[in-house]
């Protein structure tokens, strides 16, 4: 094969001149490049999707422990606190405007209740946070943020709309964070407990399942 190409190389080369010797190489070379290229291509994609497939599944995997964990989590500080609910918020990306702008989401991904009381987190889901753009930037900025009900009004008019909705009248939140940003926020609801003993508990658990949403131990 080495041979008889180097031959019709050399009869182009005597007949035509060097220059289109060249051109009978470089083509050669696209040719043979191409040729690789489809035999490896399908093998590529093959590898690239099973790669995807087997990285969802250990995504997954480590979902499910996570939220074990942080469902333990939230089940200790609502019998320990006395609380009536513990939420976990978490963003999410969405599509974008016609201008290419993303939205951004918030969904309720855990929930503990005291006994009675009933879940709302199903209600609490792909709510764009444009509606609460306000108080989640005070929450940035803040780290943390207590308030009951009446106090919240006129500062956080939707907010406020949908704690009485959902008869939350008192309330704690605490900010997670990721690596380089927010991924979201505890809500703790409470009733006559002794705040600031709370907030110090909220801390504590608020950091451990940050670290759980980070991956880490």
């Amino acid at each position: 094969m080495g041979a008889g190409l180097y031959n019709f190389f050399k009869y182009i080369t005597d007949n035509f001149g060097i220059g289109s010797g060249i051109l009978f190489v470089v083509l050669a070379c696209l040719i043979g490049f191409m040729l690789i290229l489809i035999k490896t291509f399908p093998n590529a994609i093959r590898s690239y999707y099973e790669k995807q497939t087997r990285d969802h599944i250990i995504q997954a995997a480590n979902r499910k422990n996570i939220s074990q964990e942080i469902i333990s989590i939230l089940s200790e500080d609502v019998i320990n606190m006395g609380l009536k609910r513990a939420l976990v918020f978490e963003y999410s990306n969405g599509t974008s405007n016609i201008a290419g702008l993303p939205f951004l989401y918030i969904n309720a991904t855990y929930e503990k209740d005291k006994m009675g009381i009933m879940s709302i987190s199903q209600d609490l889901q792909r709510i764009n946070t444009s509606l609460f753009a306000t108080f989640i930037s005070k929450l940035e900025e803040d780290n943390l943020m207590c308030f009951k009900l009446g106090d919240i009004e006129d500062e956080y008019p939707v907010l406020y709309t949908v704690l009485s909705q959902h008869g939350i009248k008192s309330a704690i939140y605490y900010m997670l964070y990721g690596v380089y940003s927010p991924v979201g926020f505890v809500c703790y609801e409470y009733d006559e407990n002794d705040r600031d003993i709370l907030v110090k508990n909220i801390a504590d658990s608020a950091q451990r399942i940050n670290l759980l949403l980070n991956g880490k131990d």
